[in-house]
């Protein structure tokens, strides 16, 4: 396994992983944003893509700002 390809399906079951995201500069979309998930485009509010996002993903823990710095990061609750 090189550098930068990690598959996390590779871990072991006996390690147990936790995944974290930060999303940021959320402060700099409009009010609706768009995203493509396999070949269509989505066009969402910054919340509801979070939520499909965390979702998608299966985050542990996700961290979302709409503010320029990183005091504006916080904990992302739906």
């Amino acid at each position: 396994m090189g550098r930068g390809n990690f598959d996390i399906n590779a871990v072991p079951s006996s390690i147990k992983a936790n995944h974290h995201l930060a999303v940021t500069c959320l402060d700099q979309v409009d009010e609706q944003l768009s995203y493509i998930n396999n070949e269509k485009i989505y066009t969402v509010t910054s919340p509801a893509f979070l939520k499909k996002f965390s979702n998608e993903l299966e985050m542990t823990q996700l961290f979302c700002s709409y503010g320029p710095t990183k005091n504006s990061i916080v904990n992302w609750q739906e």
